[in-house]
């Protein structure tokens, strides 16, 4: 694909698997692109070199991914929200407590499998005391960026992608640094 003129193409007919080594790259436009078109973005960097040859085998095969997230009403703002390819055994899954939270354990379950078929589901428990926590910056501006791929993704909510990228110095295809 060209560097030069439209970003991301009008129709993509066919899956684009999208392949990058390099941390400076547009990750967030290469995953777009992958995704829009029923294909998949693969971080090299983030895969072990031993695992190319078993993904490259895999291509045009279904792959196996994470379908969904159900989780108890404490929770808001998991993501991915919509199904994720499950690339070199890694998934990142981030989510925000409502602020009425008090001490509790939180339940969350994970459904996996091929397409929208369920395979395998896996059920978490998790302690949450609001006196052991501290606030930071790393974590709500890691959910912004999940945030924000979605948003890229379905075309809407421009004015949130700009505030998302003002908020937490995230670069978006509608701001910069």
């Amino acid at each position: 694909l060209s560097t030069i003129g439209e970003e991301i193409p009008e129709k993509l007919n066919v899956p684009i698997n999208t392949f990058c080594c390099d941390s400076l790259a547009n990750h967030t436009l290469l995953k777009l692109w992958a995704k829009k078109s029923g294909g998949e973005f693969f971080n090299l960097m983030d895969i072990p070199q031993e695992k190319w040859r078993e993904i490259a085998s895999g291509m045009g095969k279904p792959v196996f991914r994470f379908i969904s997230a159900v989780f108890d009403e404490n929770v808001k703002d998991v993501y991915p929200s919509i199904p994720t390819s499950v690339v070199g055994g890694n998934l990142k899954i981030c989510g925000h407590l409502k602020n009425t939270v008090k001490k509790s354990t939180i339940s969350i379950t994970l459904q996996f499998g091929f397409g929208s078929q369920v395979t395998d589901t896996f059920c978490y428990s998790l302690q949450y005391d609001p006196e052991d926590t501290q606030r930071g910056y790393m974590l709500p501006r890691f959910l912004a960026s999940k945030k924000m791929e979605e948003i890229l993704l379905n075309e809407s909510e421009k004015d949130e992608l700009i505030s998302l990228g003002r908020k937490y110095n995230l670069v978006t295809p509608a701001t910069s640094m």
